[in-house]
């Protein structure tokens, strides 16, 4: 799902909310410098704009693993705070 954030941002923060259903999920954010609404990576696929993935998982000899970025939306909020880069 794509979310636009224009308007949210104060400061160096930008805060929205979503409303899912209870489950598992993995987020992954860019910030669309160019504004094409596509992550721009190099020819190894190394993201050229600021990304962030849930759990501020990292990248290691490839893409992180789905364990390092899932986390359970239950009955009660989550929180995720994620740092681009």
């Amino acid at each position: 799902k794509s979310v636009k954030v224009a308007g949210n941002r104060v400061g160096n923060s930008v805060t929205l909310e979503l409303l899912l259903p209870p489950g598992e999920y993995a987020l992954s954010v860019f910030q669309d410098v160019d504004n094409d609404t596509k992550l721009k990576s190099n020819f190894i696929g190394i993201p050229k704009e600021p990304a962030a993935l849930s759990n501020n998982a990292k990248p290691r000899m490839g893409p992180p693993k789905y364990k390092d970025a899932v986390f359970t939306i239950g009955s009660e909020p989550v929180e995720q705070k994620l740092r681009l880069q």
